[in-house]
This record gives structure tokens, sequence and C-alpha cells, in this order.
């Protein structure tokens, strides 16, 4: 079993391609086009976190895209979220408002919107704070990881890659 992250999928929702420069002509092209990214590395099996904005359609349309991608998934609710009542019918493992995860030595707050650096203890560099909502810009800064799909080819990231990529970023060893 694999953990895989991601965020801000928008299934459905045309506005994203130009509000984010998507690669795509349609929200159909871009849904076939997540959940085949998706299916290529995410196994049956396998956990993912999804932090927030999964999609914006009917809820009919939302669960038959549920319905085909692989993994238990797990929701952190974004800001485009329906109603509670609406989500539960998609068929998530699971749903919440944030989410701690200790993981090897790391432990990871994981949120839609990115939380304040200053709430992580400068003293705990094994704190990260794992997040949507701001698409394509940086992926990871001071304590931050940005796992929304725009900054990661559209495409799940796992937690051992997401490290791999923030201690790149950082230039630093927290191993």
């Amino acid at each position: 079993m694999t953990i895989w992250i991601t965020s801000d999928t928008h299934f459905g929702h045309d506005n994203i391609i130009n509000y984010e420069n998507r690669p795509f002509r349609s929200a159909k092209e871009m849904d076939e086009s997540l959940v085949a990214r998706w299916n290529s590395v995410v196994k049956p099996e396998d956990v993912v976190f999804h932090l927030g904005d999964f999609g914006m359609a009917p809820k009919e349309k939302m669960i038959a895209i549920f319905k085909q991608l692989n993994g238990k998934i797990t929701l952190v609710r974004g800001n485009h979220e329906p109603p509670l009542s609406a989500i539960l019918d998609i068929g998530f493992h699971s749903v919440a408002n944030e989410i701690r995860l200790q993981y090897k030595h790391w432990e990871f707050h994981m949120t839609h919107i990115p939380q304040a650096d200053l709430m992580y203890d400068e003293m705990r560099t094994n704190m990260i704070n794992l997040h949507g909502h701001i698409h394509g810009k940086k992926r990871a800064s001071c304590n931050r990881i940005n796992v929304s799909c725009d900054a990661w080819d559209y495409t799940p990231q796992t937690l051992d890659d997401l490290m791999m990529e923030y201690r790149k970023q950082r230039k630093g060893n927290y191993d």
C-alpha cells in the first residue's frame, strides 16, 4: 500500500482550464486525462488524500468520476466542495476539514488552504503543511508543500516523492 496526495482536480469544471491555463480543450478531456494519470500510479489498495476542490459538477457526474478512480480516497474539504451530505454520497472513504498524519519521522498537517508558516514551531523542522488551493504556484516553501495537481503534472504524488522535492527546494537535509 502506498500513500498518495493531490488536490484541486476540479473534475467537471470547464472554467478551471482558462483560470489555470490547463492544457485541455474541455472539461471532458481534462477529466479523462486526470483519471488516466491518477490510475497510472494509484493502485486499488492504495490510500489517497485529496486535499480539496475535488470537482465542480452535478453529484451524479462526480459519483461517475469517483467510481473510476483507484484507491481508498479521503477528502479534506476545499473551498469549492458541495454540502457535506452531497460529498458523502460521492463515495469518499472519509471526509475531514483537516488531517494530521505521522509518516516515518514526519508530521504532516493536511489542509486545503495553506497555513501561515508562523503556526509551526521553527524548531520542529519535521512538521510540514501539505495543502492545495494555490494551484500551479511554487511547490515548496518554508514548512509547506503545495500538492495541487497543477503543480505536479496533474498526477498524485507519494509522500516520499513530496519530501524529496521539499528537501531539494529547501536545500537542506531533514532526515
